[in-house]
């Protein structure tokens, strides 16, 4: 007898602020029935409103054209816009901000607009029944290249901090059947999963 469940949703790999390509994930996964995108990190997209209105322009597309769109849920990845804010554009930092919001420790996601969301670090969320855990973040193997404040920021990498919230959270989820990760090597995880 095959116990194996099936993951309703399709994971996207790293955008890097390529909206042409997220909107490809959309429309396959909205083919398919499919109502879950779940981006891994490197996005990039949260920080520019005329990519957020093109987005929910694409939105409304797949709305009209297959009944539904998927709601796309993202990881922060070691190639985002940590800090840098600019007029009516944010940084993941705010996103994060509002995931702590009061001191509060939220295990939910921060909605953006009403088909995009951030996941925190430590985030859960259910999915066909399957508890998926999300833990964004990586250490840049490249950031000797890169400029800090610019193209590197100190944030995308894992804090201690990090790794305790996200054991509390998934231990008061009671577990987690998935871990979705932006970094391969995730070395304090083991005694998380």
């Amino acid at each position: 007898m095959n116990t194996q469940k099936i993951i309703p949703a399709l994971f996207a790999g790293d955008v890097h602020g390529n909206l042409a390509d997220l909107e490809i994930a959309m429309t396959c996964a909205a083919r398919n029935g499919i109502d879950t995108v779940i981006q891994v990190g490197d996005f990039w997209i949260y920080d520019n409103p005329q990519d957020i209105q093109k987005l929910e322009r694409r939105a409304k597309v797949c709305e009209n054209d297959f009944g539904f769109c998927p709601r796309i849920y993202f990881i922060d990845g070691n190639h985002e816009n940590y800090t840098r804010d600019s007029g009516s554009l944010r940084s993941l930092n705010y996103y994060v901000g509002r995931a702590l919001e009061d001191g509060a420790e939220s295990s939910a996601g921060v909605p953006i607009c009403d088909y995009l969301t951030y996941m925190p670090r430590g985030s859960v969320m259910d999915v066909g029944g399957l508890t998926i855990g999300f833990m964004g973040g990586a250490d840049s193997i490249d950031k000797q290249f890169l400029v800090p404040g610019k193209t590197w920021f100190p944030e995308e990498v894992l804090t201690e901090s990090d790794y305790r919230r996200a054991r509390r959270v998934f231990s008061q989820a009671g577990g987690i059947d998935i871990l979705v990760s932006h970094d391969t090597a995730v070395p304090a995880f083991n005694s998380i999963v």
